[in-house]
């Protein structure tokens, strides 16, 4: 009898133990998946898959299919926008920065930012405590910097779209260098100069 009491708890210890270490293995595809023809194969954001289910990269995802992926710090949550963009604006980039400034205070939280004509745009509202406004125009001083004056549509809030200001999603982004800043990143960092 107790030959088989010790048998019985080793194997349950065998048989428990053996349970516990099951892990999930992801395996890279060996099929392509392709977004309007691009194809999204990618080194650094390989497309792996785990029991029949294929998982991407959620960044290359969000950029393949055109759609803007923000990091909201506040609540902890990634933002996907996937509303359809109703200018013309052709964006060769976009995502969000952490952006920072030896000069100036910026908003703690990664920034929204496209790239248009190999140029920088940001959404304005990273600008929020630096922006003022009257009936015809919206106006953004940064210390250190001239004042920039966007004007606004006749009768409306929203801003005149052009060269300085774009709509791409939904949201109003302004290029840096009419704020007459340069750019570098470092560290996965947009800082402004």
């Amino acid at each position: 009898m107790k030959k088989f009491v010790v048998g019985l708890v080793l194997g349950s210890l065998i048989t428990g133990t053996v349970g516990a270490t099951a892990q999930y293995i992801l395996n890279p595809i060996t099929y392509d998946i392709t977004v309007n023809g691009k194809s999204l194969k990618d080194e650094e954001y390989p497309m792996l898959n785990l029991n029949g289910t294929t998982y991407l990269s959620l960044r290359k995802t969000t950029e393949a299919v055109g759609a803007t992926l923000f990091w909201n710090e506040a609540t902890k949550t990634a933002e996907l926008t996937t509303t359809q963009n109703s200018s013309s604006v052709n964006v060769s980039s976009s995502g969000s920065f952490s952006m920072k400034s030896e000069f100036f205070v910026l908003r703690e939280e990664p920034i929204m930012y496209v790239i248009h004509d190999n140029e920088y745009y940001i959404e304005i509202s990273a600008f929020s405590q630096y922006l003022t406004a009257d009936a015809s125009n919206c106006y953004i001083k940064i210390p250190g910097k001239p004042e920039l004056t966007l004007p606004k549509e006749q009768g409306s809030d929203k801003l005149k779209t052009g060269e300085t200001v774009i709509e791409y999603l939904n949201f109003t982004y302004v290029r840096l260098a009419d704020l007459e800043f340069t750019t570098e990143i470092k560290d996965n960092v947009l800082w402004l100069k």
